[in-house]
Order: structure tokens, then sequence, then C-alpha cells
């Protein structure tokens, strides 16, 4: 994510109980997003997303916390395919 769209900023760390988090924040290069910044909190050992912090610019700030993560599952194709024959009548606009 932070390799395309975003100027991203190393803050420091923070201890979280007996874990250290590295602190990164992400501002988007494109000015007319909704959202002014994320904050990046990574668990400095395991090298994992702990938790993400989006600042709106309308004063909302929204926390997520990753509580488990792991990583390369193996989820069927089925799982990201959208079945319009459950929904008989809906206009299906493919954008490839």
């Amino acid at each position: 994510i932070y390799e395309r769209g975003f100027k991203y900023k190393y803050i420091g760390e923070s201890k979280v109980g007996a874990k250290t988090h590295q602190i990164i924040d992400l501002t988007p290069i494109d000015t007319k997003k909704a959202f002014s910044k994320i904050r990046l909190s990574i668990d400095k050992n395991a090298k994992q997303v702990a938790n993400v912090v989006i600042y709106d610019k309308s004063g909302t700030v929204y926390t997520y916390g990753v509580k488990t993560f792991v990583p390369n599952v193996k989820l069927p194709e089925t799982t990201f395919a959208f079945d319009a024959k459950k929904y008989p009548g809906v206009e299906v606009v493919d954008l490839r």
C-alpha cells in the first residue's frame, strides 16, 4: 500500500503491553482522497500489522485492530466470484 499513492514517514516506536510497535504514517499523494492520514502500527518482532487508524477529513477517526493474522490462507476462487444467477434482475457492469 505504501509504495503507490502515499508518502510515508517513520514516526518511531511505541510499547503496547510487552510488545514494541513501529509507527508509520501514510499520507495520500492525491489530496482529493476522503482521508488525510493512515497510521499503521507494526508489531516489531512479528513484522505484521497490529493496528490501523484512518483519519477522515471530516474529523472521523476509524480504528482497526488486528487480533489474529493468518498468512497465505488457501481459499476457493468462488469466494471472490459474483454469481449473477443467484440475483435475477441485477445489472452487472464489468469494468475490467
